[in-house]
């Protein structure tokens, strides 16, 4: 999961909808033995702690930018967002990112990341040009899939064969009826195959504009 699970900065633990959220999550890991990795998104849906909850239900929860190597044979490099992003040097971060690509020691290296694509956001939404997103030239190069966030909208244009923004799992801005969803992606022989997208049941926000 790429970041933005939760809707808002409050997490109330003792709300009805929480719980049902952490089993449905166990049960998950459960039945079909397959992990999940989870990291923060931005500040104004997962505050720092939001997410920990799911280690509860035995999901990996990553806080910080680091290569995990413990589900072969895939190598997971994951970039939460950082309030700092913005401003930090674009070739440090992606001669950080780039190394630990090339660290990996798994079949498959997935990076998982938190990270506005200004690219992918302008053909989303319109006048978007925010401080914390950048061009495509910041991933590291080398990885077999590159699942990605901080972009809500599902039906956002890909920029390749093996690049998904998966969008949020339900409606969380107000015009937006796009529909939502996950990706499921497949691999084979040491190669990525395809991403094949299953939508989730969510009701659309519509903008509705009167006059006084």
């Amino acid at each position: 999961m790429s970041g933005d699970l939760w809707d808002g900065v409050v997490i109330n633990q003792q709300d009805s909808a929480l719980m049902p959220i952490v089993d449905l999550f166990a049960d998950f890991i459960n039945r079909t033995k397959i992990p999940i990795v989870a990291i923060y998104g931005t500040p104004s849906h997962d505050i720092v702690g939001s997410l920990e909850i799911l280690r509860h239900a035995g999901v990996k929860v990553s806080g910080v930018t680091e290569l995990i190597e413990d589900y072969q044979p895939f190598s997971i490099i994951t970039f939460p967002y950082m309030r700092s992003m913005g401003t930090a040097p674009k070739g440090r971060l992606l001669e950080r990112l780039t190394a630990l690509s090339a660290s990996a020691k798994n079949t498959y290296r997935i990076f998982v990341a938190h990270i506005g694509l200004q690219d992918v956001a302008e053909a989303a939404y319109s006048d978007v040009r925010m401080p914390d997103f950048y061009t495509v030239d910041l991933i590291p190069l080398g990885c077999h899939y590159y699942g990605l966030g901080h972009i809500h909208h599902g039906e956002s244009p890909q920029l390749t064969g093996n690049n998904r923004y998966s969008g949020s799992l339900f409606h969380t801005d107000f015009g937006d009826v796009s529909k939502k969803g996950f990706y499921i992606a497949y691999f084979d022989n040491g190669a990525f195959v395809k991403a094949e997208r299953f939508h989730t049941p969510s009701t659309p926000i519509i903008n509705v504009k009167g006059e006084d």
